[in-house]
């Protein structure tokens, strides 16, 4: 009988216990993300590199985001939901959207990560980017 309330409590705690759970950024998204790292690679594992005057992405309040300088896919709308960054984009001034992608989201120590679920990088790629001041 104890055994059977032993296990029963064991398998009650352990269906509670989360992974890695979704930690937000306390500051948000919205605002100014300059990217200043990014890994790839080219057939091994990927390798992580410095980025100088990196692109960067505003995140708005209404949901709408623009990357600077601006590309030819260079506005959309966005949606975070948990850890899932997706952002919809319009290409060369249409009001169709034309292209959508989809990140996993970390915020760590300051920066936001973005590890693309799809269009996915085979071997593996992100990209981490500071928000800058307002």
């Amino acid at each position: 009988m104890n055994r059977c309330i032993v296990l029963i409590l064991f398998l009650c705690i352990s269906c509670q216990v989360e992974d890695t759970p979704f930690q937000s950024d306390p500051d948000g998204l919205e605002g100014t993300w300059r990217l200043v790292r990014q890994a790839s690679s080219i057939g091994g594992a990927p390798v992580e590199t410095s980025v100088q005057n990196g692109q960067e992405i505003t995140f708005l309040p209404n949901k709408t985001f623009v990357k600077h300088p601006l590309e030819a896919c260079g506005s959309g709308f966005f949606h975070l939901e948990e850890n899932v960054l997706s952002m919809d984009l319009f290409c060369d001034g249409s009001d169709v959207m034309t292209q959508s992608l989809i990140y996993q989201v970390d915020f760590q120590a300051g920066t936001l990560k973005l590890t693309p679920i799809e269009p996915q990088c085979i071997e593996g790629c992100w990209f981490i980017y500071r928000k800058l001041k307002d």
